[in-house]
């Protein structure tokens, strides 16, 4: 994952730098500049979830409200409870003391005209009417309300690889004038409105953003007239790779010879060879191979003064390498006459 995240922040830098290339380019010229740029790069996964409330701003959610209101004609009657249902009392009559006011009357019953302290009924002035005196009544008010606050909810993730800062930094030479009377060229360095035409083309190539910390040095330097001697190409058969190379090809020819020099016969032995009769068989053979030049299949021999026979192909695969290991330190020499023989006769 490392490599990854610096490999992505290389190829961001590299395409600002060409960006750069392109628009200073034509305007200064090959190898008149230099611009480097350097990219901060976050790659981290971030994800917040906030929620928020305005106790300001409440909203009404809901709201009930009962409004009752009972009256009647009569008066209550009698007691709630068993009391109300005895019978009435003795009745009594009323004792008036005689410090009363004269022409007091009694209780005024509910929906009787009102009298005022001289005995005369009251007039509503509104309508002209006797007023009465009210009957008894109940009212009830009840009202709930319930509010919302205001609730706001984000869900934020940023992404990976977001570009948090760019640093760019260019360096100008000074710019050559020719002489028209002489045709002498001479260095005059860049005025601060040319730099500052530069900087601004420089931001808008590379997307420059204040707001995120970025910024863009644009400065004029004279460049060294000595810009270091030029390096030597070195050969290719100096170089340690060619050397690599070279192991490994020889490495494959030395494989290559020992399939094709040993294994090989050994191989055309084992599947080509029939069954062997008999050791008595084939000494007598074998003492016979000058009368008609023939040989049994399963033998195979290399001529010379002395006639060597390889064992047969059912002695086994290591009485078999034996023998030619034995056979390869006696005679050299005839072996590698016979591998060529072979060589030459594949090709």
């Amino acid at each position: 994952m490392a490599g990854k995240q610096f490999d992505y922040t290389r190829r961001m830098e590299g395409l600002m730098t060409q960006r750069v290339h392109n628009i200073l380019q034509p305007v200064l010229g090959n190898d008149r500049y230099k611009a480097e740029v350097s990219a901060d790069v976050d790659f981290s996964a971030v994800e917040s979830t906030a929620e928020q409330f305005n106790p300001d701003q409440p909203a009404l959610r809901s709201e009930q409200s009962v409004n009752e209101q009972r009256s009647s004609s009569s008066g209550p009657q009698g007691v709630p409870g068993a009391l109300s249902n005895q019978p009435p009392g003795p009745a009594s009559a009323p004792q008036t003391t005689g410090g009363a006011a004269p022409g007091a009357a009694a209780a005024i019953q509910p929906g009787q005209p009102l009298l005022d302290a001289n005995g005369q009924q009251v007039m509503d002035p509104a309508t002209g009417q006797p007023m009465l005196a009210p009957y008894p009544s109940d009212k009830r008010i009840q009202s709930t309300k319930n509010f919302e606050l205001d609730r706001s909810i984000s869900h934020t993730r940023q992404q990976q690889g977001r570009l948090t800062r760019l640093s760019v930094a260019v360096v100008v030479d000074d710019q050559v004038k020719i002489d028209p009377a002489n045709g002498n060229a001479t260095t005059v360095p860049w005025s601060a409105e040319d730099l500052a035409r530069f900087t601004r083309l420089v931001q808008d190539a590379v997307g420059f953003d204040a707001s995120r910390g970025d910024s863009v040095s644009v400065i004029n330097v004279p460049f060294a007239a000595d810009r270091g001697e030029a390096i030597a190409e070195i050969p290719f058969y100096s170089q340690p790779w060619f050397w690599d190379i070279v192991k490994q090809v020889l490495g494959v020819l030395f494989i290559l010879v020992l399939v094709f020099g040993v294994l090989r016969p050994v191989l055309n032995n084992i599947t080509g060879g029939g069954k062997q009769s008999g050791s008595d068989s084939d000494m007598e053979l074998g003492g016979m191979i000058g009368l008609d030049g023939d040989m049994p299949s399963d033998r195979v021999s290399l001529g010379g003064p002395q006639s060597i026979l390889l064992p047969s192909p059912s002695e086994g695969y290591d009485a078999q390498l034996n023998a030619i290991k034995s056979l390869v330190a006696e005679d050299p020499g005839r072996v590698a006459q016979v591998v060529k023989e072979w060589i030459n006769a594949d090709e």
